[in-house]
């Protein structure tokens, strides 16, 4: 996959603005209390959203292509991030957009989209609790949670797919043929923050 998806497995979150808190749902470290997925809302979108927890704990999420044909999609976490809803012990986490403090260019070009073929996936997120004690940190993406307490998580993905088109070499913005635009939520997993 092109730039967009590479940047997308380590980058996600919703596009919000850059200050915009992120709450309920979230991964947890060593002891996954669902490590299989619960079945996610229905959407009935083209796309869902397939969150997991592994050792470490760690959260994975792909977008998968659930239609017939291959659509496109910005998954690049500084120009759409999907968002992690994280709750905790405490109730809701609040995250920090980091992008609010970066310089960062958000022109939307042809290679910022990610065609999924018809039944692929394409990575969304990939990231692991550092830390415990209270001041365990997890960054999904742009969007930076510190100082969890320890105790069980519960964690969901939400990505909000608006962008359909892109700004051509002679500066032109030109309509994506192929761009998926909707909003699709990931099923619930738990996890433990030691």
């Amino acid at each position: 996959m092109k730039e967009a998806s590479s940047a997308a497995a380590t980058r996600s979150g919703a596009p919000t603005a850059a200050t915009a808190p992120v709450t309920p749902g979230g991964p947890s470290p060593s002891q996954p209390t669902s490590s299989v997925p619960t079945k996610a809302p229905m959407n009935n979108a083209t796309f869902e959203i397939h969150l997991r927890v592994e050792p470490g704990p760690r959260l994975v999420a792909v977008l998968h292509n659930a239609s017939s044909a291959p659509h496109a999609v910005v998954a690049d976490s500084q120009l759409q991030a999907a968002a992690l809803v994280l709750v905790g012990p405490k109730g809701a986490a609040t995250a920090f957009d980091t992008r609010s403090v970066e310089k960062f260019d958000n022109t939307v070009h042809e290679y910022s989209f990610t065609t999924v073929a018809a039944g692929a996936d394409a990575p969304l997120g990939d990231v692991k609790v550092q830390g415990s004690g209270g001041s365990a940190v997890l960054q999904w993406g742009p969007f930076r949670f510190e100082s969890l307490p320890p105790g069980s998580y519960k964690a969901h993905v939400v990505l909000d797919s608006v962008i359909n088109d892109y700004q051509d070499d002679s500066h032109k913005r030109v309509k994506k043929v192929d761009a998926w635009v909707g909003k699709v939520t990931s099923n619930e997993v738990t996890f433990q923050v030691p």
